[in-house]
């Protein structure tokens, strides 16, 4: 209720009338900054600065253009404090100080940072601690803080002022690599593992041996490992884990073309100098030297290739 007209204040073009007390508790809320606006949801009358002579607030009046910048309009605390005393008659200005429901402590109205999509707001220091702990957790759709809120939403472009240049970069890397799905792979070699991302074309031959941009080295796009030199990618799949290093590589294409024969028991390789086709492996294992097909020691004749030199 008004207690009367002296601490009233009344916008451009509509006819309701607002205490100072209550505007000046809407302005602070909303983080209004310029000239101030009808407090009433559905309306949108703005006061203007000559408006303000009409007012009758003791010595709390706009009256003055000075300070205002180009557009004509105050920063939130400005306005605030000169529009100044409540409806009690106080000579107290409003202050321009916030407390942080996180932190519990009361900061400057500068040092507050507003969530988009809610009315909460919250310290600047609050707000990176918070967006730093998400990153670090890997939550990467950062809502509002308060744990009530459900509208409220932090952008990364809206936070860059307020967080560091490194953290801004995570959190911006981390949401491109989440939005890029199975498409995204990374360099093969640990000392690089750079980002990168999988064309698969349309209708075009499969490419395998690729160039790291980044690392200039050759890698198999399609077994996501160094380059497979001399192995076909459906031969590499089919190799175990333990086969798949650059040196393993090396030996099996030197066995290819050498002939040499792999023990199907212990997997080593063997090499006949001379003689037929039966070898006995230092496992103790017996096979065919031409097909690698197991034989007995009593008979030396292979009965899968019919091969006994």
């Amino acid at each position: 209720m008004i207690q009367s007209l002296e601490a009233s204040w009344i916008p451009d073009n509509c006819d309701h009338v607002i205490c100072i007390a209550c505007f000046c508790q809407y302005a602070h809320e909303t983080d209004a900054t310029g000239l101030p606006r009808c407090a009433v949801a559905s309306c949108e009358s703005l006061c203007k600065t000559e408006t303000h002579h009409e007012i009758s607030v003791p010595h709390g009046t706009l009256t003055s253009t000075e300070g205002m910048d180009r557009k004509g309009k105050k920063p939130l605390d400005g306005t605030l404090q000169e529009l100044g005393q409540c409806s009690h008659g106080d000579d107290a200005m409003i202050s321009s100080d916030f407390y942080c429901s996180i932190c519990m402590e009361t900061v400057h109205i500068g040092e507050v940072f507003p969530i988009d999509g809610c009315t909460h707001t919250f310290c600047i220091s609050c707000v990176s601690q918070y967006i730093a702990a998400k990153v670090e957790e890997n939550v990467l759709s950062i809502g509002c803080p308060d744990p009530g809120c459900k509208d409220g939403v932090l952008h990364p472009e809206a936070c860059r002022d307020v967080i560091p240049l490194q953290l801004f970069q995570r959190w911006g890397a981390a949401l491109c690599d989440s939005s890029l799905g199975e498409l995204k792979f990374y360099c093969p070699f640990k000392e690089c593992s750079a980002l990168l991302v999988h064309d698969p074309g349309h209708g075009e031959a499969v490419i395998t041996n690729v160039e790291c941009p980044h690392c200039c080295r050759m890698f198999c796009a399609q077994c996501k490992v160094p380059w497979h030199d001399g192995v076909t990618c459906t031969e590499f799949q089919r190799l175990g884990k333990d086969e798949r290093t650059r040196e393993d590589l090396l030996l099996r294409k030197v066995a290819q073309k050498s002939k040499w024969q792999r023990c199907p028991k212990c997997k080593m390789y063997v090499e006949r100098v001379t003689g037929c086709v039966f070898i006995i492996c230092r496992c103790g294992h017996c096979f065919c030297y031409l097909c690698a097909s197991p034989m007995s020691r009593d008979n030396h004749h292979c009965k899968t290739c019919k091969r006994t030199w």
